[in-house]
């Protein structure tokens, strides 16, 4: 049978080898794909890679709307909107070791789940840490953030 017009059949795939459903490389199925024992083959359909770049960017994409939701991406203490020193603080625990923070995943996911619940905000790790030390920020910037 012969292929529509416009379409070009894929060369065959060695043996040992798969196609990346994602990237359309020609991979070698042992080290390049990750298990799926639902799979015929016993291999995920899109190489370890690609799946690596997806999850990263979708993990990425949620702490970012932890970080919006909770400070419009900003630290609620000094104002600075560097995402990569951003972490979500409990309110009820400010200044606590104990508390949970971080702008991790796990924690950005259940809290979207959950439709943001009120009782958390942003800091960045330098107030955080001057919380944790002294029970209260004493940075320059700190009036500086409520009127941003």
């Amino acid at each position: 049978m012969s292929e529509p017009a416009g379409i070009v059949a894929p060369e065959p795939v060695p043996e040992g080898m798969k196609r990346c459903s994602a990237c359309h490389a020609v991979k070698d199925l042992e080290d390049g794909f990750p298990v799926n024992r639902r799979s015929k083959d016993g291999r995920g359909s899109a190489c370890s890679a690609c799946n690596a770049e997806r999850c990263s960017d979708y993990q990425s994409k949620i702490i970012t709307e932890a970080l919006t939701a909770y400070g419009g991406g900003r630290c609620s203490c000094c104002g600075t909107d560097r995402a990569v020193v951003l972490m979500l603080v409990s309110e009820g625990q400010a200044g606590k070791t104990g508390s949970w923070t971080g702008g991790g995943f796990p924690k950005a996911f259940r809290l979207r789940q959950q439709g943001w619940p009120e009782g958390w905000r942003v800091v960045c790790a330098n107030c955080r840490l001057a919380e944790t030390r002294t029970g209260r920020c004493d940075c320059p910037d700190a009036g500086s953030a409520a009127a941003a």
